[in-house]
């Protein structure tokens, strides 16, 4: 504490001390708003690596505000997501549970966190990565909501659909490859009708085929216009190739992929 000496001359001639305690100029720590540092965002997912539509958390609840005073507000937001992803964050605070990773590819969310004070963190970025299992994964979506398209996998070097050995929305419960071996039959993941997609078809583990990948535009009353339509496949969780075609007439079959497997080649059609 520092005191302060005054001396006062009266009118009479006397000096008079007077000593006062004034107030110390505020320090760093007296505990106003602009001296006080941010909160920090600390995020990341668990686990950062999966497969596509298994859920998994984004967790924030290790952010912490230096001066001790309490997170009050967390605001998470999908900041990037593949193409073809429709993926939404779930609500959340501190965490964010069950999030499904809708395609294959990389998203990355953020996090900025708030303290009682009115402090903003800077923002935290956290990666995820969803690599497929299966070794053979096409996904297809769309560019226009309210129509249907169906994405069908067919076995063989099939040019004129319909096939015998077609996985597609009703019709993909089939034993292909060794009898009773369900790693080397197909399964179709996602179906969508009125929206954008995504559309799923995969394989586990391919027998030694020919794999062919068409689109049909079944024929509905509420979307009739042009659409453009994009496949991808993904191969051994690494290897892509993705192609779009403009699609005008209902009730059109449109092929878009032949893949060799074991080579892992991939054709254009």
């Amino acid at each position: 504490m520092r005191w302060l000496m005054l001396v006062v001359l009266c009118a009479c001639g006397t000096e008079i001390t007077v000593r006062t305690t004034p107030t110390d100029p505020p320090g760093p720590d007296d505990g106003t708003n602009e001296d006080l540092s941010p909160p920090l965002a600390v995020c990341q997912a668990q686990p950062g690596t999966t497969t596509p539509l298994t859920p998994v958390d984004w967790v924030g609840e290790t952010s912490y505000d230096p001066d001790n005073n309490a997170l009050i507000n967390y605001r998470w937001t999908l900041a990037t997501q593949p193409d073809g992803s429709v993926a939404e964050l779930p609500s959340g605070q501190a965490n964010v549970r069950a999030f499904v990773p809708d395609v294959a590819g990389t998203y990355v969310a953020t996090l900025v966190v708030t303290d009682s004070v009115g402090k903003t963190s800077e923002v935290c970025a956290a990666d995820l990565s969803a690599v497929p299992a299966h070794a053979l994964w096409v996904e297809a979506w769309w560019e226009l909501p309210g129509d249907d398209f169906d994405l069908h996998l067919v076995r063989g070097d099939d040019r004129d659909p319909p096939a015998r050995d077609d996985c597609y929305v009703g019709a993909c419960s089939q034993d292909w490859g060794t009898p009773g071996d369900t790693t080397d039959d197909p399964e179709l993941l996602q179906d969508d009708v009125d929206r954008v997609g995504p559309e799923t078809a995969a394989i586990f583990a391919p027998d030694d085929e020919l794999y062919t990948v068409w689109i049909y535009d079944r024929p509905q009353p509420f979307l009739t216009a042009d659409n453009k339509v994009t496949v991808r496949v993904t191969l051994n969780g690494a290897s892509m190739r993705e192609v779009s075609h403009v699609i005008a007439d209902e009730g059109r079959w449109v092929p878009f992929f032949q893949i060799a497997w074991p080579s892992g080649a991939i054709t254009e059609l």
